[in-house]
């Protein structure tokens, strides 16, 4: 009786107690359960605000990129109207007119190259060919061309009256072969080559009495009948000769 009195107690007891043991484990689990709780709350808000501030960061990007590529269009299409502005400009203005380009000693009037009038010209001009075959009116062939003019033919009537003729014609064309000297440098060598022999056969009039008329005269008509038969008579003998040969 007293064994099973004893066991009685101390199941009532063990009934009594059980629910006190219960919930003090409770209480003392509860706290660090609320603790984890709030440590995954925690990092879940952080990790949404992570993902909130990289799709703000995104966001953001695609507007800049957005942003420059309208701005890069419009660049574009800006550049593109002031191209297509330009041409129509081009296409509407008239092209200016090209004018001839005058040498040393000529000047541009009505389109064409004129001989400009001095006190010099007035006397019997330079010679504007000479001048652009050889480079330089110091050239020493001008200067013997200008002496023999100066010092020689001016002094007598004849020779003024051949050389009053004579600018007359010559400046008629001897501006234009002289520009075309000056821009083409192969037809400058050309020029240099014709007219070389016949400087060559002027320079003899240097060394002979050209005081008078009839010297004048008779040296004048000399050197032209030479000249002729150089740059005429000579050649069509050397082409009948070559062609009778052949």
């Amino acid at each position: 009786m007293m064994n099973r009195s004893f066991i009685y107690l101390i199941i009532t007891l063990g009934i009594l107690l059980i629910p006190n043991i219960y919930a003090q484990s409770s209480e003392s689990s509860s706290p660090s359960t609320s603790g984890a709780e709030k440590a995954q709350t925690a990092e879940k808000a952080q990790t949404a605000e992570k993902a909130q501030t990289a799709e703000k960061a995104q966001t953001a990007e695609k507007a800049q990129t957005a942003e420059k590529a309208q701005t890069a269009e419009k660049a574009q299409t800006a550049e593109k109207a002031q191209r297509a502005e330009k041409a129509q400009d081009a296409q509407t203005e008239p092209e200016p007119e090209t004018q001839p380009i005058c040498g040393k000693g000529t000047e541009l009037v009505d389109g064409t190259c004129q001989v400009i009038k001095t006190e010099e010209k007035s006397k019997g001009g330079g010679c504007l060919i000479a001048t652009a075959t050889y480079g330089s009116e110091l050239a020493p062939q001008v200067q013997q061309l200008r002496e023999l003019r100066d010092n020689s033919l001016l002094h007598t009537e004849s020779g003024t009256s051949f050389m009053t003729g004579f600018n007359n014609f010559y400046y008629s064309f001897s501006p234009t072969i002289a520009d075309w000297e000056r821009e083409n440098p192969v037809f400058k060598e050309m020029v240099k080559i014709a007219i070389t022999p016949m400087v060559s056969s002027l320079s003899i009039l240097n060394y002979v009495d050209m005081n008078s008329e009839v010297n004048v005269l008779g040296y004048g008509i000399s050197l032209i009948l030479l000249n002729v038969g150089m740059y005429f008579i000579a050649p069509v003998v050397v082409v009948h000769t070559i062609r009778k040969r052949l």
